[in-house]
């Protein structure tokens, strides 16, 4: 997967990186599922809600963050915080949303875990600017993915759904929670654009740098 996006990320910016397309052809998979199984879709509307969330937090978010931190650094290094994913599940569930009881056992798994994933990513020898801001966005990710099975497990767990209906439901929302990222680009791609047609015109960072001095 994150070969994949470090080798797509060259040809399109960084939002098209979970936009619409793999989105619909995704939903189009499920629906043709649900409907060779007659498994309807979700009619509560809260249900919808939760989905919308849900997509958000495991699809369109981490998915949008790791494109933008393949932009710094490598799929390798992508992939290997990937990893952390259990452990921020863990986290998220045992000491934020206290959905699981702590033991001594969880919190000796935990700093093994992170020692772990600290010695793989070779932490010690430093990283640019650059490169934090690349593994900034992808702990973010990865955080989103923790709060996302959490999520799911306190909301969706004792629905009168089908797995199928829910999983149809949430990637089919999945489009909805992708539009922000695609207008954001836009509006940089815009604003890129006018700034080489009317060079004269001074950006509000420049107005900005000339205040502070």
């Amino acid at each position: 997967m994150f070969i994949l996006v470090d080798q797509a990320r060259a040809a399109l910016d960084v939002a098209r990186g979970c936009r619409l397309r793999p989105a619909r052809r995704g939903a189009a998979t499920l629906l043709l599922i649900a409907v060779f199984t007659r498994t309807p879709l979700p009619r509560n509307l809260k249900t919808w809600g939760h989905l919308f969330v849900l997509s958000a937090l495991l699809n369109s978010v981490p998915f949008t963050l790791f494109a933008y931190g393949e932009t710094h650094i490598s799929a390798v290094l992508a992939g290997l915080i990937n990893a952390f994913t259990p452990l921020a599940t863990v986290i998220v569930a045992v000491f934020i949303l206290r959905q699981e009881p702590y033991s001594s056992t969880v919190i000796g798994g935990l700093v093994v875990g992170l020692i772990g994933v600290v010695v793989v990513i070779g932490a010690w020898n430093g990283f640019g600017k650059s490169q934090l801001l690349g593994i900034g966005a992808c702990l973010v990710a990865v955080i989103c993915y923790g709060f996302g099975f959490s999520y799911a497990r306190g909301h969706l767990g004792r629905l009168p759904d089908k797995p199928v209906a829910l999983a149809t439901g949430q990637v089919c929302a999945g489009p909805c929670s992708c539009c922000p990222f695609p207008s954001c680009s836009a509006t940089s791609r815009h604003i890129a654009r006018c700034r080489r047609s009317w060079p004269w015109v001074p950006s509000v960072s420049s107005h900005r740098r000339r205040l502070h001095t």
